[in-house]
């Protein structure tokens, strides 16, 4: 009860009263006994805050005599570990902890009673065998004495804790992988250099077995590449076809511009991907983007199977991001380059044709000077009267008429060349024979030869005579030239034409060969070039323009023919080779050489061959091979008809003649032309070409090359072997195939 002392003052109390009673019983009094009990009732309240506070905690709390039964639990502790308070109390604590935590919690009971607290991380098991992370804080127990009476232990559940540290980690491992990246792409400017290291890189941070790089093909946007790679399949990399198809789901990503799981299951190019022991089951392309445009794709080899989280996938974007940027740069860097090399190398040629044309301009003016004096000279000599007699007369005015034909040939010269780069120089193709033509030259140039006490030789295939498809005053022309040419250069011994018709070929050969002088190794390529000679220097020993060979070559080539020249060096000779196409007739004696008509034959314009060949023989048997395969044909004479017609009907294959005769005011005039317009024009720039050649395929190669074709095209030889013919045909049409739209 309640008790006022005299100060008013109230306090707890318990009061005892007791009758006291007498001899008899009788009750004689009573016996009044007060007790304070002001402080065991705040001893009390606080017992119970405790109480209140412990079960209002956060943190478990958990009460165990010595021998290790749980007395007394709270609420959180008990709700952390998945039980009820009263499931835990009573029970031994091993009974609640799997036998391999045993030893553990006999080495912390030790080091409690050794030091008085134990405290430790540890992953502690819930009722149902789960686990989380916990920080345990245990204490001994001692009563008033000091005498040990139990231990008490705080457990924390630190799950939030440990998942923020690792987001901190995986924020600073992110943070140190974008960094690397743009270290190592900063590092250089160099395309391969910026992939392999950036591969090698984002392998070792993601720890991936296996990654590689596409880049999209910035001149056709529809095809990707393999720019780089580590850890792929050997026959992957081997396979010459490793740019991705159609229906690869890389171009999904292109399209998305978002990072993709992709399963190897549904991957069309799983096979070729991926080692099969590996046991991938899928793997993450990646977009690579620069100014919102995707430059191509990274793949990396992922074990993982639930995908990747938002987090995930926003690093991989920044990765990508990282990578595109620097794949644009050095693409920049790479056309700067390009540009920068073209603009010194025109530099170079500019500074070269200048001086060229400065030696030209003083030798052309020597060369029209020389005759001119003579003429002027002689006529003067002339008409003055000093002629001792009429003989004498006619040798002066002999003389002016001969440097009046050199003049003139000068003149034609440079009116030629003039003619040929305007597309203008007209030409009437038709049949040549050879010998007939080999006699007129001989009479034209065995005079200049005996002069010098040079053997001149003309040799002919006498069964069947060579005739060519050419045009007889020009042809003429190239031989004077190269006749001309060789006594020139020659003091002393044998000069000799041939001629062989190459019937597998389609074609004519004509050499002239000679003893003279011979070319060193590195002028022969140039000698072709105009105003080019051996020596360009006004003290030169042989006179001449320099046009010779240019007007010769140009016209060899729009008759539809090639020329090269060979020497084994100074002093040892020359060799000019030239090839025409072979003249053709019909079983009726006609001229089989037309011009086509463009008209699609057989099959289905779904499958269209475009034959490209101005030899009637060789064009007709192309033209059957292809119908009897189920394609439809279309046949071209030149190389101007040729880009024409394929603009027009889109085929699928180009049989292309290297060596075709250049149309009247057309622009081209041979095939290599032929396939650097094709693949410039975006409507032509996949058709698939192949060229046929019965020129030497090393030299079709060389002059394919220098006119820098997006793709080099396979060049086969005459004469054409079917079956390879076929192959590669069949190649071509399923790869279109495989590559065309579903649906």
């Amino acid at each position: 009860m309640e008790l006022i002392r005299r100060g008013k003052q109230s306090f707890a109390a318990i009061v005892t009263i007791t009758p006291l009673k007498g001899e008899e019983g009788a009750l004689t009094g009573y016996t009044l006994i007060v007790e304070d009990i002001t402080q065991k009732k705040k001893t009390e309240e606080n017992i119970r805050l405790l109480s209140f506070a412990v079960e209002s905690a956060t943190d478990g709390a958990m009460v165990v005599d010595l021998n290790g039964r749980i007395l007394f639990v709270n609420q959180s502790h008990a709700r952390m570990h998945g039980y009820e308070p009263y499931e835990m109390i009573g029970k031994l604590q091993k009974e609640l902890y799997p036998e391999r935590y045993w030893p553990m919690l006999d080495l912390a009971i030790q080091q409690i009673f050794a030091d008085g607290c134990w405290s430790a991380e540890l992953k502690e098991p819930r009722k149902d065998g789960s686990t989380f992370p916990a920080q345990i804080s245990s204490s001994l127990i001692k009563d008033p004495e000091g005498r040990p009476v139990g231990i008490l232990g705080i457990c924390q559940d630190i799950s939030e804790k440990k998942e923020m540290e690792q987001e901190i980690l995986q924020s600073n491992r992110e943070l140190s992988a974008l960094n690397t990246i743009a270290s190592t792409v900063s590092q250089s400017l160099n395309l391969q250099e910026i992939l392999n290291r950036t591969l090698t890189a984002i392998l070792q941070l993601t720890r991936c077995p296996a990654g590689w790089i596409l880049l999209v093909d910035q001149e056709c946007k529809s095809r990707m590449k393999l720019a780089a790679h580590q850890g792929l399949s050997r026959s992957f990399v081997q396979d010459e076809d490793t740019a991705p198809r159609d229906d690869c789901l890389c171009w999904e990503v292109v399209k998305s511009k978002e990072p993709r799981l992709i399963e190897l299951t549904n991957c069309p190019m799983l096979e070729r991907c991926m080692e099969p022991q590996r046991g991938l089951r899928c793997h993450i392309s990646v977009p690579l983007r620069s100014k919102d445009e995707v430059l191509g794709v990274m793949n990396l080899g992922w074990a993982c199977e639930k995908g990747f989280s938002k987090r995930e996938r926003e690093f991989f974007s920044s990765v990508g991001n990282e990578i595109g940027i620097a794949v644009d740069n050095a693409l920049l860097f790479e056309d700067v380059q390009r540009t920068k090399d073209k603009l010194q190398k025109l530099n170079r040629r500019l500074e070269e044709a200048s001086q060229i044309k400065s030696e030209f301009l003083a030798n052309t003016s020597h060369e029209l000077r020389t005759p001119l004096n003579s003429i002027i000279g002689f006529l003067g000599l002339a008409l003055d009267g000093y002629c001792a007699n009429r003989e004498e007369e006619r040798e002066f005015l002999r003389n002016a008429q001969q440097s009046a034909k050199h003049l003139l040939a000068i003149i034609n010269d440079v009116l030629d060349l003039a003619k040929i780069e305007a597309g203008r120089m007209e030409l009437e193709l038709g049949e040549v024979d050879l010998p007939i033509l080999f006699d007129e030259v001989q009479s034209l140039t065995q005079v200049q030869a005996q002069q010098k006490n040079l053997r001149l030789k003309f040799v002919c295939q006498d069964d069947p005579a060579p005739r060519a498809y050419a045009d007889p005053g020009k042809l003429r022309q190239v031989m004077v030239n190269l006749i001309g040419n060789a006594i020139k250069f020659t003091d002393q011994g044998t000069i000799v034409a041939r001629a062989t018709a190459r019937e597998e070929k389609g074609n004519v050969l004509i050499e002239v060969e000679d003893t003279g002088v011979g070319i060193p190794a590195d002028v022969k390529d140039k000698l072709f070039e105009k105003f080019r000679q051996v020596d360009g220097s006004s003290t030169r020993k042989h006179g001449g323009t320099g046009l010779g060979l240019t007007i010769t070559k140009n016209l060899v080539e729009i008759m539809g023919g090639m020329i090269k020249l060979e020497s084994r060096g100074e002093g040892e000779g020359t060799v000019v080779s030239l090839t025409l196409p072979l003249y053709r007739e019909t079983e009726e004696g006609e001229s089989a050489h037309q011009d086509a008509t463009g008209a699609v034959r057989g099959g289905t314009q779904n499958s269209l061959a475009l034959i490209v060949e101005d030899d009637p023989s060789l064009g007709s048997y192309l033209e059957e091979l292809m119908r009897s395969e189920g394609l439809a044909t279309a046949l071209a004479r030149n190389a101007d008809d040729a880009v024409n017609m394929a603009k027009d009907l889109h085929p699928q294959v180009l049989l292309l003649d290297f060596s075709l005769p250049q149309k009247m005011g057309g622009e081209l005039k041979d095939g290599a032309q032929v396939v650097k317009m094709l693949q410039k024009d975006a409507s032509t720039r996949d058709v698939n070409i192949i060229v046929i050649t019965g020129q030497d395929a090393e030299l079709v190669q060389t002059r394919l090359s220098a006119v820098e074709p997006d793709q080099l095209p396979p060049i086969l030889s005459k004469p054409v072997d079917r079956k390879v013919l076929l192959d590669k045909i069949g190649a071509i049409l399923l790869d279109r195939e495989e590559r065309a739209p579903v649906g």
